[in-house]
């Protein structure tokens, strides 16, 4: 059996990888959790039409107003 043994388990083992790698990503894809257990509370961003997280906001909220009036 040798080497040509020994090719084909090679080839076994990555074609049982390759199938296994591509399995984990289409899940991970397709899949609607993010990793997370908590969403994060989004708000209406003052004086922009965009939505924003509530507690980056909430952290420096003197901040986003200085950057707001910067533009």
């Amino acid at each position: 059996m040798g080497s040509s043994g020994s090719t084909l388990a090679g080839a076994v083992v990555a074609g049982v990888g390759l199938a296994a790698a591509a399995y984990v990503t289409i899940a991970d894809l397709m899949s609607d959790d993010s990793g997370t257990t908590t969403s994060k509370k989004t708000m209406k961003a003052p004086g922009r039409d965009v939505t924003i997280y509530r507690d980056d906001f909430e952290r420096d909220t003197a901040g986003y107003f200085r950057d707001l009036r910067k533009k």
